[in-house]
C-alpha cells in the first residue's frame, strides 16, 4: 500500500471509514505486514497479535472510553492470541469468517495445534468501566448449530478461549458469535473471573465454565459440552446437550429470564427454583429423559399464573 491510499476512504458493508480511524485497525493474512501496520490507518497487520500489541492501555479517564476494532480478512491466522484487557475494549470482527488455527480436517473442521484465546487483566477499571472483548462478523445472519452452515457464517477458534488470568479486575464482558473447538474438551475457562456474557449463534463444543460467570444471554447457541456457571438469566431456542450446573435462581440478571424454546439434555443441577423453563423446554427436557439434582426444582412459566 502506498501513503496516498491513507487519505481515501473505503466503503466497509456500507460504513464509511476513513484512513484517520484511530480505533480501527485492519489484518490481513495476505497482504499485511507486522512491521507496517497502524491502527488508525489503512496499513494492515498480518496478525491479529500485532494488533492485539499495538492497541494502547486505557488508563486514563479519557482512553478508558476508547474500543479498538480490527477488520481481520478471511483465512487461517495459525497463531495462538494473548489479549491483555486492563482497561481495555477489544472487539474482534470481519467482512467475512475467519479461523483461529488450521482448518483442514473432515467437514473442514480443525487439523494440527489447536491455538487459544488466553485473555489478562490487571488492575481494577478506570471510572467504572469493565473491559470486555466481543468476538463477532458482520455476517450476522447463519447458525452456529449445524457444522456445514457454521463453517460459512462464523469466525472459528480451533482451540479455547482462557480467562483464569484476567481475575482481579471486577468483570469482564464477554460477548461472543463464534465456533469455538475446545482445547481438551474445554472450550471457555473462566476460573475466578467475573464475567457477564452474552452468546449469539454460536457453538461451543466443549465445557464451559467459571466460579462467577453469568451467562446474561444466549441466543440460538448450541452447547456440546456441560456448562457450570454461577448463574443464568435467559436462554433463548439453545441446544443444550450435556446438562447445566448453576449457582443461583434464575434469573440472575436481565429478565424476562428462563430457558425459552430450548432443548435439554443431561442432568441440571441446582438450587430449588433455579430451573425456569417453559413448556417447549420442559417437553424436550421430559423427551430426552433430563434429571434434575443438587435440590433444583422446576418452575413453568405457562399462561396460568394468576
Amino acid at each position: 500500500m502506498t501513503d496516498s491510499y491513507q487519505q481515501e476512504s473505503i466503503n466497509l458493508a456500507g460504513v464509511v471509514l476513513g484512513g484517520g480511524e484511530r480505533n480501527i485497525g485492519f489484518v490481513n493474512l495476505n497482504n499485511g505486514d507486522d512491521e507496517t501496520g497502524e491502527i488508525g490507518t489503512l496499513k494492515p497487520f498480518r496478525t491479529i497479535q500485532a494488533f492485539l500489541d499495538a492497541v494502547p492501555d486505557g488508563a486514563t479517564d479519557e482512553s478508558a472510553r476508547n474500543e479498538y476494532v480490527a477488520f481481520i480478512a478471511p483465512g487461517d491466522y495459525d497463531e495462538d492470541l494473548a489479549v491483555d484487557l486492563t482497561n481495555r475494549r477489544i472487539i474482534l470482527s470481519s467482512l467475512g469468517v475467519w479461523g483461529l488455527g488450521t482448518f483442514d480436517g473432515p467437514d473442514w473442521g480443525p487439523s494440527g495445534t489447536r491455538r487459544n484465546i488466553t485473555v489478562t487483566a490487571t488492575g481494577g477499571p478506570v471510572d467504572g468501566i469493565r473491559p470486555g472483548l466481543v468476538i463477532t462478523s458482520l455476517v450476522s445472519i447463519g447458525e452456529g448449530m449445524t457444522t456445514h452452515e457454521a463453517y460459512l457464517t462464523k469466525i472459528r477458534i480451533s482451540g479455547k478461549i482462557d480467562l483464569t488470568g484476567a481475575s482481579g479486575v471486577g468483570s469482564v464482558e464477554l460477548t461472543l458469535e463464534c465456533e469455538v473447538f475446545g482445547d481438551a474438551g474445554v472450550a471457555i475457562d473462566a476460573g475466578a473471573t467475573i464475567i457477564q456474557s452474552y452468546i449469539y449463534r454460536s457453538r461451543m463444543r466443549g465445557t464451559i465454565t467459571g466460579a462467577n460467570w453469568n451467562l446474561q444471554v444466549s441466543e440460538r447457541t448450541r452447547f456440546d459440552g456441560l456448562i457450570t456457571i454461577s448463574g443464568f438469566s435467559l436462554m433463548l431456542s439453545c441446544r443444550i446437550n450435556a446438562g447445566l450446573t448453576t449457582g443461583s435462581v434464575t434469573p440472575v440478571g436481565l429478565i424476562p429470564g428462563g430457558m425459552i424454546g430450548c432443548w435439554f439434555a443431561g442432568t441440571f443441577t441446582g438450587p430449588a427454583l433455579s430451573a425456569l423453563m417453559d413448556g417447549n423446554t420442559n417437553y424436550w427436557f421430559k423427551t430426552n429423559g433430563a434429571a434434575l439434582a443438587g435440590g433444583a426444582t422446576k418452575v413453568i412459566a405457562d399462561d396460568l399464573v394468576p
